[in-house]
C-alpha cells in the first residue's frame, strides 16, 4: 500500500525476503506488519530497528488485539505455535 501511494519501499523477512543489505541503510520510517508476534527477543529486534531510523523517524507497529480476558482464552493466535 505504502509503494502504491509512491514511496519507496525495502523489504526485509529472515524466510521470504532475507536482503540483509537493507539492514545496513537508514529510514525515514518502519513498519512490521504482524511481526513483533513471532520475535523471541522483542528488545533487541525494536532497538535495532530504532538505530535505523533517521532523526525524528517513525516506527509503526501492528498485530491483531485481543479484546478482552475472555476472549484471550480461546484466541487463536496464542494457539499459533510461531507466535511466541
Amino acid at each position: 500500500m505504502f509503494a502504491e501511494a509512491g514511496h519507496h519501499m525495502a523489504i526485509y523477512d529472515p524466510y521470504y525476503a532475507a536482503d540483509a543489505s537493507v539492514l545496513r541503510r537508514s529510514y525515514d520510517f518502519i513498519t512490521a506488519s504482524e511481526v513483533v508476534e513471532h520475535l523471541y527477543a522483542p528488545g533487541e529486534v525494536l532497538a535495532r530497528l530504532f538505530d535505523l531510523l533517521r532523526p525524528g523517524g517513525w516506527l509503526g507497529l501492528m498485530t491483531k488485539l485481543v479484546t478482552d480476558r475472555a476472549a484471550f482464552a480461546s484466541w487463536h493466535y496464542k494457539l499459533d505455535p510461531t507466535h511466541v
